[in-house]
């Protein structure tokens, strides 16, 4: 191991060490959301965690990413957190190590936490593994550019390639991480299309029940704050490709100006303080209102009567949608809780009204976790159909392979059947398979909407 280490650790690793130094008197700890703080203090912070990006890299044979971004949290502050091979957050066990390295303070003392966890790890930073790819994407933010600098140098100061998709939003690199280690046979920058492309072809699936390109206008309009976030690049380009199908209207959607972000809008400030977003007001009551975080990976709706009197429809309302759509779907095709597994899961904020619903009227076993969403995601794995949703908006549904499987064989005996087989498959494409989307959640809410016939 040491003689690799030190193969790597040239007079480039010394030189990048001393540039991009800690601040003084500042302890980082790793936790759900990576390393999240006021953003002047990070740059030292993100290269030390470039250079452990590369080593996890190693250490599964596979791509990685590195996500900058501070999510619903006002402008001036930043994160920064690693994307493991599988597209899922950074493994438990390597979080103390995340932790130990961004507080090393030199050049020495990094070579000592890597040695270390090295040890512990049983891997090592090796030429023959350079060629993996750490894949960088950061938000809207203005320190995300010199942030993404000191990930690509920490990188550098090992040695280890890597690629920079530039502004992407937070799904969106968890995607391109999981893709580009399943089919590693295409370019890294074709995934980022593919992505939009593959939500798109599943919202139609899921609306229509069939794989056929049919024309179908769902008459729905919902109208969505973006939190002057990332998010809006890619809803600005759904609102003109999806214009024939829903109608899409964007709100709070300037992202040149930085202290706009998460500025009395977005998911965040709407489920806590109860309240609208500025902008919006009493509306159409058929306008659906949505609205995102700023690195898009959480959502909520709302509601607002005539007198502006404020209703959230929050995660424990998603998941309750998404429980009902899947169990009537399964229903149509005959399979029991024998066959499928479903399993909802919360934490001890969900609203009680909701889980005695979801047990008691539709016999979906439910559990709860602990907050941090990577403990709803590891306990969602456990059923062949998992869901989950935290009550901020953040949440997903995910499927075995097994279950996949499954549906991909099962054999329909009626039009009913076909679509419901359709449904299913294209919404475990259109729901992101590790982590909560925004974007994704808001296309599936409004298919669930159109299929159920509720308004």
């Amino acid at each position: 191991f040491f003689s690799k280490l030190a193969m790597a650790m040239t007079q480039v690793f010394e030189e990048l060490c001393d540039k991009h130094q800690l601040p003084t008197g500042v302890t980082f700890k790793y936790g759900t959301a990576g390393f999240r703080t006021d953003a002047s203090t990070l740059d030292g912070v993100v290269f030390r965690v470039g250079i452990l990006a590369a080593l996890r890299a190693q250490c599964l044979g596979q791509n990685v990413g590195v996500c900058i971004t501070a999510s619903h949290n006002a402008s001036k502050d930043n994160g920064v957190k690693i994307v493991d091979g599988s597209g899922e957050m950074l493994e438990g066990s390597w979080e103390s190590h995340a932790t130990r390295l961004a507080n090393a303070p030199n050049a020495a003392s990094i070579r000592e936490v890597l040695q270390d966890t090295c040890k512990e790890m049983g891997c090592s930073l090796s030429p023959d593994k350079a060629h993996l790819r750490v894949l960088i994407a950061r938000d809207t933010r203005p320190s995300g550019p010199g942030l993404a600098i000191a990930a690509i140098d920490g990188c550098k100061s090992v040695g280890q390639e890597y690629f920079d998709y530039g502004v992407q939003t937070t799904p969106l690199c968890h995607f391109c991480v999981r893709e580009s280690n399943l089919r590693p046979d295409v370019a890294l920058l074709d995934l980022v299309p593919q992505y939009e492309a593959q939500m798109i072809t599943s919202f139609l699936r899921v609306l229509t029940g069939t794989e056929q390109q049919q024309d179908v206008n769902t008459n729905a309009k919902v109208m969505v704050d973006c939190a002057n976030g990332v998010g809006t690049m890619v809803l600005a380009s759904l609102k003109e490709k999806l214009s024939s199908v829903v109608g899409i209207e964007l709100v709070n959607a300037d992202i040149t100006d930085a202290e706009a972000l998460n500025n009395n809008c977005g998911a965040d400030f709407v489920q806590k303080e109860q309240a609208p977003p500025t902008g919006v007001a009493a509306t159409d009551s058929s306008v659906h209102l949505a609205t995102i975080d700023g690195d898009a990976d959480r959502v909520v709706y709302f509601q607002l009567d005539s007198s502006n009197k404020f209703r959230l429809l929050d995660g424990d309302k998603i998941i309750t949608l998404y429980a009902i759509f899947i169990k009537k779907q399964l229903e149509t095709l005959g399979l029991t809780s024998e066959d499928v597994r479903i399993g909802v899961v919360q934490t001890a904020y969900a609203n009680g009204g909701s889980t005695a619903y979801i047990t008691n009227t539709l016999g979906i076993k439910t559990d709860f976790t602990p907050t941090g969403v990577k403990h709803l995601h590891h306990k969602a794995l456990e059923y062949d159909i998992g869901v989950y949703f935290e009550a901020n908006g953040h949440g997903t549904v995910v499927f075995k392979d097994k279950t996949l499987n499954l549906l991909k064989g099962f054999e329909a005996t009626s039009e009913e059947q076909t679509q419901a087989k359709t449904r299913l498959l294209a919404a475990s494409k259109l729901l992101h398979p590790t982590v909560g989307d925004a974007i994704g959640d808001l296309l599936m809410v409004e298919a669930c909407l159109h299929v159920l016939k509720w308004d």
